[in-house]
């Protein structure tokens, strides 16, 4: 009851003041809100870029701040309104002979009147005292949920003649009003939740509601736009025009939201009528709908076809910070392709070290690719450069690393969602929704793919995975050997039994050998191949970028590896792999895509590995080449 009468007496002090002082408190107020480094004006800024990203920056400033101008504007008028004359509105409420012979005509016949939520959209309230025939015309509105202060401005809306009809009182007195040739007034927005009905706005998947569009179906009424444009402090100029018939209910939805995009496209000012503040887009917003569209209550493909496009725009920004290891990136990308799929209203960014690149455009999972910055820069100067990613407004971010530095990245880019993976006694402040690793969960015996798809699942992911590899265009010829790792020397075979093996290979087979590796690799891919015909034994390590590395790939019948990156790469092409394990876990980090994958442990080595690699034998890798080519 006290804050109803302090909220009284400012609107009545609001009233009395000269419109031009409340005009520059209002200007101040707005654009020092503006500059406030808080979530709102982030969010703000967000909606700008994602609706408007062909305009100049310029061109955006201007809307945000004058978006917060307006923010000030609609809160004063809100306060000061229920203590305004019908003089002051008539005075402050402009409309053209037409638009007001219109508003006549659809009250007195009935219909339905769309209007958005723009700043003086409460505005509108008065037009029922300014044109008779308008008295007593029903208007849905969402009640308050202080119940006192609910029932004050219900009043105060009401003084002019509408009557308000509370979305909480259900159907029954909107389908009565409407059979009753009454014309129904709804302020329509973009975040009708879960019982809406998928579209695009702005080029966003919005969740509108088809309200309309039934009623309008139902009861074969006339449904208008009315949109109360700001032309000064407390002043508009009403808009009023009829939309075209329907041919079905999602007609009147598309309509009206078509209109809605035109008009605040035309300038700053008009797009700053309309309050950017809250999550208009906020369908899968939830961190456990991210990964997925919903099926259904969508129409996409129908909101596309009326704006006489045919591709999905892609507004909506998943960003993914990739591991570090080349092994670990190749097994991540089953889960990159999901949700490609499963989201094909999403821009996917990956986030990887500068010698990913060839890879990463050479698959074209992604649409876009982010280098990271030099480790050997500064600390201050690597997260300065990783701080500049934030003016891009990604909406979801998620971490397979699980280091501080990469939660620190995720933090800098101010993504209002950011997601990884949390294991027993890390903390993982950064983010805003990590993913506990279940305690049950025993990571020796399952797939460090699998444990990321669980983590994917929680965020919404459904489907299987397609670990199909990516089409070569040739391949048959030639033998490759990956001998080196370069980050274990426990993971590999010793340098005598690869050189046996290509002893075999070459007695065996007329396929040319080809010895691949890093430029630290090549001290041990010198000793394999001396003494060999280097027409037959080709020494490549060292002598390949990634890019070059997987074309002389896409050609090999095989490659024979230790457990390493390159084994994960040829996996991926399809090319079959014979993947010598030791001490390293083939269950966790073994082949992930279909194909030709033999793992090659010692003999009585549990499934887990743990033993050591010069164990396996010649013989037992020269049995699963020769059973592959049956």
């Amino acid at each position: 009851m006290i804050a109803l009468l302090f909220i009284k007496l400012i609107g009545r002090v609001l009233s009395w003041m000269p419109e031009s002082l409340v005009a520059c408190f209002a200007q101040v107020i707005g654009r020092a809100i503006y500059r406030l480094p808080i979530a709102r004006m982030r969010a703000m800024r967000s909606n700008l870029h994602h609706a408007f990203p062909d305009k100049a920056p310029e061109w955006r400033d201007r809307a945000g701040k004058l978006t917060s101008v307006c923010l000030v504007e609609m809160a004063t008028f809100a306060l000061a309104s229920p203590f305004l004359s019908r003089r002051w509105f008539e005075q402050h409420i402009a409309m053209t002979d037409e638009v007001r012979e219109l508003i006549r005509t659809s009250s007195t016949e009935g219909g339905i009147i769309l209007m958005p939520h723009v700043t003086y959209f409460e505005m509108t309230g008065a037009v029922s005292g300014l044109i008779p025939e308008a008295a007593g015309q029903p208007v849905i509105f969402r009640p308050l949920k202080q119940r006192v202060l609910s029932e004050w401005v219900k009043k105060t809306r009401e003084r002019w003649g509408a009557t308000l009809l509370s979305r909480k009182d259900g159907m029954r007195p909107i389908l009565k009003n409407v059979r009753d040739g009454k014309c129904l007034t709804i302020l329509f927005d973009q975040n009708a939740g879960a019982s809406g009905t998928l579209i695009f706005f702005m080029n966003r998947v919005a969740s509108a509601t088809h309200l309309p569009g039934l009623l309008a179906k139902k009861f074969d009424v006339t449904v208008c736009l009315l949109i109360p444009r700001r032309v000064g402090f407390w002043r508009v100029e009403l808009d009023f025009q009829e939309l075209p018939k329907a041919k079905s209910q999602n007609d009147i939805m598309f309509a009206s939201h078509a209109r809605l995009e035109s008009y605040l496209d035309a300038s700053p000012e008009q797009a700053a009528d309309w309050l950017w503040f809250h999550n208009r887009w906020s369908t899968h917003g939830k961190p456990r709908q991210r990964f997925q569209l919903r099926e259904t209550d969508r129409c996409l493909d129908e909101s596309m076809a009326f704006q006489g496009r045919s591709e999905w725009p892609k507004r909506n920004r998943l960003w993914f910070r990739l591991p570090n290891w080349l092994g670990d990136v190749v097994m991540a990308l089953p889960l990159i392709r999901a949700v490609k799929e499963a989201r094909p209203d999403a821009e996917i960014t990956l986030i990887a070290s500068s010698a990913m690149r060839p890879l990463l455009e050479r698959i074209g999972v992604a649409d876009r690719v982010i280098d990271l910055p030099d480790k050997k820069l500064s600390s201050w100067r690597y997260f300065r450069e990783v701080a500049r990613w934030r003016n891009e407004y990604p909406d979801c971010y998620l971490c397979f690393t699980n280091s501080t530095r990469g939660d620190i990245e995720a933090f800098l880019t101010r993504a209002p969602i950011r997601l990884g993976m949390l294991r027993p006694g890390k903390r993982r402040a950064l983010l805003t929704k990590p993913w506990p690793l279940p305690s049950n969960l025993d990571e020796a015996q399952c797939h460090q793919l699998d444990v990321w798809e669980q983590m994917f699942r929680s965020y919404g992911l459904l489907g299987d995975l397609d670990r199909k590899p990516i089409p070569r265009d040739a391949g048959g010829e030639g033998i490759g050997l990956i001998c080196g790792t370069e980050n274990n020397s426990e993971k590999r075979w010793s340098v005598e039994q690869w050189r046996s093996l290509v002893e075999r290979l070459l007695e065996e087979t007329d396929e040319i050998v080809y010895l691949y590796g890093t430029p630290l690799d090549r001290k041990i891919t010198d000793q394999v191949a001396a003494g060999f015909d280097p027409d037959r034994v080709m020494n490549q390590a060292g002598e390949t970028n990634l890019s070059e590395f997987l074309d002389q790939l896409t050609y090999r019948r095989g490659i024979f590896c230790n457990d390493t990156g390159g084994m994960h790469l040829a996996n991926m092409l399809g090319v079959p792999v014979f993947v010598i394990f030791g001490p390293t876990n083939p269950i966790r980090t073994g082949p992930v895509f279909e194909g030709t994958a033999r793992v090659l442990q010692p003999e009585g080595c549990p499934p887990s590995g743990g033993v050591e690699i010069t164990k396996v034998s010649l013989d037992k890798v020269w049995d699963a080449w020769c059973q592959a080519q049956l």
